[in-house]
């Protein structure tokens, strides 16, 4: 697992300025899918582009499993639209603010097994299957 910089960065804030960041309060957050690692610099270059693929939502109080400890895995299956196009074959995933564009935090891993971009696929994440640790 990474943290994107400016997720830390806003981490260190909030623990030490006591400083909230204004993406704490929100309910939802985004799972999205990846070509390549996005890094600690939260790049977004390697997001898959097929015509049908978004970020699928869920709901921060329930999306995450292992409360109390130092790892969480995904506690709902991840279902991303059927993909239409074709490209380089998806090995990264990242849980993220927003629905599309640019987005205020990032926390990211790669995929146990990654999905290859071919029409017709539809890319699942089994509940457990997406894991963050923190060390």
């Amino acid at each position: 697992m990474s943290a994107a910089n400016v997720t830390e960065s806003d981490l260190l804030s909030m623990i030490c300025e006591g400083t909230d960041p204004a993406w704490r309060a929100a309910a939802s957050g985004y799972f999205a899918l990846f070509t390549g690692d996005p890094g600690e610099a939260a790049s977004l270059a390697a997001e898959c582009s097929d015509p049908t693929y978004a970020r699928v939502a869920a709901t921060k109080a329930t999306a995450w499993s292992g409360g109390g400890g130092s790892s969480r895995a995904n506690a709902v299956q991840v279902n991303w639209p059927t993909l239409t196009g074709s490209g380089s074959q998806l090995t990264h995933w990242a849980w993220v603010s927003s629905a599309s564009g640019a987005t205020s935090y990032m926390v990211s891993g790669s995929l146990t097994t990654p999905v290859p971009w071919a029409p017709g696929v539809k890319p699942v994440a089994e509940i457990g299957a997406l894991v963050m640790n923190a060390d």
